[in-house]
């Protein structure tokens, strides 16, 4: 079965998405859902200074999305991964993993004040801004959130993810 990594920088909604496609027609994951205050293991890795650690995280997840895609069942993987940092884990791992990338999205204006009402900082934004800026020139598949209901980005990104989802069984 395929697996799809969602990708997105901080505030284009992804928590929020990821809540709703939960119970419904696939199988969910965050990649920073085995944290525990940005540490696995107590070894840091959700922050810059955990940068070592993130190919032997990346590998680890190769391995789950591995077991994840054996269900038979469609799997969504929410990643700060790159396209090219999560195939050279896979060649590590040896464990290959049919794998989609796809983007969520916003517009800058709407990421900004979503991350103003989390009190980030001025600087903590701009960097925000600039995560989704260098994910953009991925050219992937876009799922923008700006001005969209979740129901209907979650409905959209089903139908990419789940084979035949909302077509008429006969």
């Amino acid at each position: 079965m395929q697996l799809t990594v969602l990708l997105g920088a901080p505030g284009a909604g992804k928590t929020t998405l990821l809540s709703h496609l939960r119970g419904g027609d696939l199988l969910v994951a965050d990649m920073d859902e085995i944290l525990e205050d940005g540490a696995l293991l107590g070894v840091p890795v959700a922050s810059g200074s955990g940068a070592a650690q993130w190919p032997a995280y990346n590998r680890l997840w190769v391995r789950i999305a591995s077991i994840m895609t054996r269900t038979g069942v469609p799997a969504l993987l929410s990643a700060p991964v790159t396209p090219s940092e999560w195939d050279t884990a896979a060649a590590e791992v040896g464990v290959p993993v049919p794998t989609t990338f796809v983007l969520l999205d916003c517009e800058d204006d709407v990421r900004s004040r979503r991350l103003e009402k989390r009190r980030w900082s001025t600087q903590q934004i701009s960097d925000a801004l600039a995560d989704a800026a260098e994910l953009r020139d991925f050219d992937l598949p876009v799922f923008d959130s700006t001005g969209r209901s979740v129901s209907e980005v979650a409905a959209d990104l089903t139908s990419l993810v789940v084979p035949d989802h909302g077509r008429e069984q006969g």
